[in-house]
Order: C-alpha cells, then sequence, then structure tokens
C-alpha cells in the first residue's frame, strides 16, 4: 500500500488531506509523511491540490 502524503497549509492539513491525516490518526502511526505548502502561493497551492486530487481520481 503506498502512503499519500498529508497537505501541510500552515500548521494544519489542507482540506483535502483531512482523509489522509485522520487515517493516519486511526491507524497509530508514529509518523505522517507531510508536503508543506506554506511557501507557495494561493494560487500555487491550490493548482497543486487540484493536480493531487486529479492524480488520487486516476489511481483508483
Amino acid at each position: 500500500m503506498e502512503r499519500q502524503p498529508a497537505l501541510l497549509d500552515g500548521a494544519r492539513p489542507a482540506l483535502n488531506s483531512l482523509c489522509r491525516y485522520a487515517a493516519a490518526k486511526s491507524l497509530e502511526l508514529a509518523e505522517v509523511p507531510v508536503v508543506p505548502l506554506g511557501h507557495l502561493s494561493e494560487a500555487a497551492r491550490r493548482a497543486y491540490c487540484m493536480a493531487d486530487n486529479r492524480i488520487a481520481e486516476s489511481s483508483t
């Protein structure tokens, strides 16, 4: 099973990563892979999240 990183927007998971974060918590993982988005502009964050969603949709 491949672990998809949670996207962090500041100190909190980005909206599209809430399920990934909740799943990692429920599995009591010691570490959760993350991709920080704080350095990106708002437009770049949206574009990254949209691309991340498309990748997830095409993998199922």
